[in-house]
């Protein structure tokens, strides 16, 4: 899907049907994989709507902003975990609002799905930096949903891989 609004229109597209009401809340997470195509200034709205044809319907559950995206051009994979009951039917609603100060709005969404929500959300924006001989700087972002801990396991290839479990965002492999 590609979106495209200038400061005048929005953009809007939404999902077929979906009863996701047999399900409990937190079973559920959509996935999708989002990229921003250029650097502007205009957000990209992700939520559900109970009429796709009636704008007031529409609930929030995530907004991008540009300093949101790893990087220009680059896929990025996020999740939201749907923590709600919802009424039957509901549609999945991807909105490009109007951007404003005559700016442009052009962002990307793929692999778009909701599925079970895994036993362990992965982190987003991984990224290794001050690399050395003999260590490196490994990074992310917090989950989808807060976690409490987490698992590294780095090592050489065709080694066993060491493992450890940290409380923060990022830690020094040596």
């Amino acid at each position: 899907m590609l979106f495209f609004s200038n400061a005048s229109t929005y953009s809007l597209a939404t999902s077929q049907a979906l009863d996701l009401s047999a399900y409990q809340p937190g079973t559920l997470a959509l996935s999708y994989w989002i990229a921003q195509a250029q650097t502007y200034y205009g957000r990209m709205d992700i939520g559900i709507m109970t009429d796709p044809e009636d704008l007031s319907t529409f609930t929030l559950l995530r907004s991008y902003y540009p300093t949101d995206y790893v990087e220009t051009g680059r896929f990025q994979e996020d999740y939201i975990l749907l923590t709600e009951s919802y009424p039957s039917p509901i549609y999945l609603a991807f909105l490009a609002p109007i951007s404003g100060n005559n700016s442009t709005n052009i962002t990307h969404l793929s692999r778009v799905k909701v599925d079970f929500a895994p036993n362990c959300m992965p982190p987003a924006n991984l990224a290794i930096s001050e690399v050395s001989g003999t260590s490196a700087v490994v990074s992310w972002n917090e989950a989808a949903f807060s976690a409490n801990n987490y698992t590294l396991a780095y090592g050489a290839v065709g080694q066993t891989p060491t493992t450890i479990v940290v409380d923060r965002t990022d830690y020094m492999l040596t």
